[in-house]
């Protein structure tokens, strides 16, 4: 099954069987409002991880990190 990306990026996947289990990588499958996205599947355990970059710069005396936890 194909993936229709809306922001017209590239999207690549990569699996490898690894320690007994399938892992796998998928760039910019999900996350079309981020820079770039990767989702990583292993056995039964999904992560989704995003960035967002910015050519302004911007100043804050905080690092905004969030971190959703689910089981």
């Amino acid at each position: 099954m194909d993936i229709i990306n809306p922001s017209g990026k590239q999207t690549l996947q990569v699996s490898t069987e690894w320690l007994g289990r399938k892992l796998t990588l998928e760039v910019n499958r999900v996350g079309f409002r981020t820079t770039s996205s990767v989702l990583v599947t292993y056995g039964d355990t999904v992560v989704l991880g995003s960035v967002v970059v910015s050519k302004k710069p911007v100043v804050q005396d905080f690092f905004p990190l969030s971190i959703d936890d689910e089981e």
